[in-house]
C-alpha cells in the first residue's frame, strides 16, 4: 500500500480583494482541484502584526501572496531564511530570491490603446498614479502605442485611491478635452472615478468620453452606470501556474527568481466603450457590418456593396479613418471571434470551425496560427477553461 499524501497548509496573503486577486484565487483552486495535493488554505488572522512569528509557530508548508504584508524591514530576506516555500505576488517592488507573479503592465497599456484606436478615437487620456510603478508602466505602454498611431495623450495623475470631494474637483480637465475622446484608467476602481467625474461635469458616456478599466472585476464593471468596459488579464492562468510552481517548490525543487507573468488577454466591451467615433458614416457602417458578421466568411466586396462604395474607395477611406486596411479589420475581428470561443467555451475546435464557416479544423488552425502566432489548441490550453 502506498503512503497517503500529507495534508499541506497553504497560506494565502492576497489582499485587497478585486478582479485581479479573484482571478488568481480561481486559478489556485483549479490547480488544487485537478491534482491530489491535499492542500488546506488559510489566512493570517491578524494583518496588523508581524507574520513571521505566526509562521514559525504554525509551520505553513507554503505561501502565495504579497510578502510586503509582513510589515517589517527586510521581510523578504527573513522569509527566505525561514525556508517556507513562497510565491510572491508583486505589483511594483523588486524581490530577489523568490519566484514571483508579475504583471505585463506595458502590454496591458498597449492593448488599451489598441481598443480605443479601433473605435476611431483621435483624442486620448490616461489616468494613473505616478507613485505606483506598474501604473507608470501601463501608462507608458498606452502612450507609446497612441504616439505610434500619430496622436498625443493627456496624462492625468491621480492623487488618491479614495473617491471624495477633493478628488472629484480635480477632474475639471475633462471639460477642456477635445470631444469625443478615449480614456484608459489604471484599473477598474480609477475608471469608476472617471465615470463619476463625467457625470459631475456633464459629459455623456460614451458619446463624449469612452472609458476603459483594467482587471475586469465583473461585479463592479456590471454594477457601474453605465457598465464599464475592462481589460481581462490572464490572472486565472497565473494562479494555476503559481500553484503548480509552489507544488514543485514544496516537493524540493530549487527555486530562485522564476516568474509567472500575468498578460493581457482581451477587452470585455461594455457600454462605456460601445461606440464608433468615426465621422465617415459609410466607414462606420462598414465596421459595424464586419463586427455583426464575424461568424461568417465575409469578403471585402461584400462590405463594399453593403456601404455603396467601390472596392478602391473603401480601401482608401477605411485606411484613412482607422489606420489599417479593411482586410486587416476583417482578419482582426475574425481572429478575436475564434479566440473568444476558444477561451469562453468547451466547444470542440472542429465544431468552432464549422460554426464559423471553415471547412475543417486544419483550415481554422492555419488561419489562427498565422494571425496569433499560436495554434488554437495551445491558445485554449493557455487561456481557456481547464
Amino acid at each position: 500500500m502506498g503512503t497517503m499524501a500529507k495534508n499541506r497548509k497553504i497560506m494565502l496573503m492576497l489582499e485587497p480583494m478585486g478582479g485581479y486577486i479573484h482571478g488568481i484565487l480561481r486559478g489556485i483552486k483549479k490547480y488544487n482541484n485537478m491534482h491530489d495535493n491535499k492542500w488546506s488554505f488559510y489566512r493570517h488572522p491578524d494583518e496588523q502584526h508581524s507574520l513571521l512569528p505566526y509562521l514559525q509557530i504554525n509551520e505553513a508548508d507554503g505561501i502565495i501572496g504579497f510578502v510586503s504584508e509582513f510589515k517589517e524591514p527586510g521581510h523578504e530576506q527573513k522569509l527566505i531564511s525561514l525556508g517556507t516555500p513562497t510565491i510572491a505576488v508583486v505589483y511594483e517592488e523588486k524581490i530577489t530570491g523568490l519566484p514571483t507573479i508579475v504583471v505585463d503592465s506595458y502590454g496591458i497599456g498597449q492593448m488599451g490603446a489598441e481598443h480605443l484606436l479601433e473605435r476611431g478615437f483621435r483624442h486620448f487620456a490616461y489616468c494613473g498614479y505616478s507613485t505606483i510603478p506598474s501604473s507608470v508602466e501601463r501608462g507608458r505602454g498606452f502612450i507609446d502605442r497612441i504616439k505610434k498611431a500619430g496622436y498625443e495623450t493627456f496624462a492625468y495623475e491621480l492623487t488618491s485611491q479614495q473617491w471624495d470631494t477633493d478628488e472629484c474637483s480635480k477632474w475639471d480637465w475633462l471639460k477642456t478635452m477635445s470631444k469625443p475622446f478615449g480614456l484608459m484608467a489604471y484599473h477598474d476602481n480609477s475608471a469608476l472615478f472617471a465615470i463619476e467625474s463625467c457625470k459631475i461635469f456633464g459629459l455623456e458616456i460614451p458619446n463624449d468620453v469612452a472609458i476603459l478599466g483594467v482587471d475586469n472585476d465583473e461585479f463592479f464593471c456590471d454594477l457601474a452606470t453605465p457598465p464599464l468596459s475592462s481589460i481581462e488579464t490572464g490572472t486565472e492562468l497565473a494562479g494555476y501556474e503559481a500553484a503548480e510552481l509552489l507544488a514543485k517548490f514544496i516537493a524540493g525543487k530549487k527555486m530562485n527568481n522564476e516568474q509567472v507573468v500575468v498578460r493581457p488577454l482581451r477587452v470585455i466591451t461594455r457600454q462605456t466603450t460601445d461606440i464608433l467615433a468615426i465621422e465617415d458614416e459609410q466607414i462606420s457602417q462598414a465596421i459595424r457590418y464586419i463586427r455583426e458578421h464575424s461568424r461568417h466568411l465575409i469578403q471585402v466586396n461584400d462590405i463594399a456593396r453593403k456601404v455603396g462604395l467601390s472596392r478602391r474607395v473603401l480601401y482608401n477611406r477605411f485606411h484613412e479613418a482607422i489606420g489599417h486596411s479593411v482586410h486587416d479589420e476583417i482578419t482582426r475581428v475574425r481572429t478575436e471571434q475564434i479566440a473568444t470561443l476558444l477561451i469562453g467555451t468547451n466547444m470542440p475546435i472542429t465544431k468552432i470551425a464549422l460554426d464559423l464557416g471553415y471547412s475543417d479544423a486544419d483550415h481554422i488552425a492555419r488561419y489562427f496560427r498565422r494571425n496569433k502566432g499560436i495554434s488554437p489548441l495551445q491558445y485554449r490550453k493557455l487561456y481557456g477553461i481547464k
